[in-house]
């Protein structure tokens, strides 16, 4: 996914209100603009998911610094969700991790894991946030049809003219989270120092 220049001047504009001193630069997660190690800390949220994970996962190593930590949290799904876009992608579920995925990909890109948490109960806040724009860009759809700041954002404003679609899509996301097929993890761990790149377990390792 792509931010839009809009999305980015609202969270500079959010950074500055709370007198935090933020430079953005948007880049794409597998070439990412920075030399190797340069952050003690990263945070990737429901970011993965929508790219080429052990790439990402090794780029988000090579900017790390060794003993640097790296904050993952992002959606798992138990099998296949077919939901229509945008809400897939919206919800990091057009390719969502395996339960255990990340605890098996972390350590294999020269992490070590430290803690691992369940946060789907974000799932479903997330959802409730979603449905409330959802009803608002609905009535923009009635007021300006599909130009405008619908195409900006990349959505089809013909979908929000449907509320009773999109409510059914919602309920049906919610009773999988309910089910535990949808879920979100979080996932804290350390870059290993050189001499400790290789995984505990690997061919090669002690």
């Amino acid at each position: 996914m792509r931010l839009s220049a809009s999305a980015l001047e609202r969270a500079a504009t959010l950074a500055s209100g709370a007198g935090a001193s933020v430079r953005l630069r948007p880049a794409s997660l597998l070439r990412l603009p920075y030399a190797d190690a340069t952050f003690a800390a990263v945070l990737a949220e429901c970011v993965l998911s929508t790219t080429s994970k052990p790439e990402g996962l090794a780029e988000l190593r090579r900017v790390t610094a060794p003993g640097g930590w790296l904050l993952v949290s992002d959606v798992t799904s138990s099998g296949r969700v077919s939901l229509p876009e945008p809400l897939a992608s919206v919800l990091c579920l057009a390719a969502a991790w395996a339960p255990g995925e990340l605890e098996v990909r972390l350590p294999a890109a020269g992490w070590e894991v430290v803690r691992a948490w369940d946060e789907t109960a974000g799932v479903s806040s997330l959802i409730d946030r979603l449905e409330a724009r959802i009803g608002l860009l609905a009535t923009v759809a009635r007021d300006i049809g599909a130009t405008g700041p619908l195409l900006d954002l990349g959505l089809d404003a013909g979908t929000f003219r449907d509320p009773a679609r999109v409510a059914a899509v919602l309920a049906e996301i919610r009773e999988l989270v309910a089910s535990g097929r949808i879920g979100y993890r979080a996932v804290a761990v350390r870059a290993r120092r050189g001499r400790d790149l290789t995984p505990a377990g690997a061919p090669g390792s002690s």
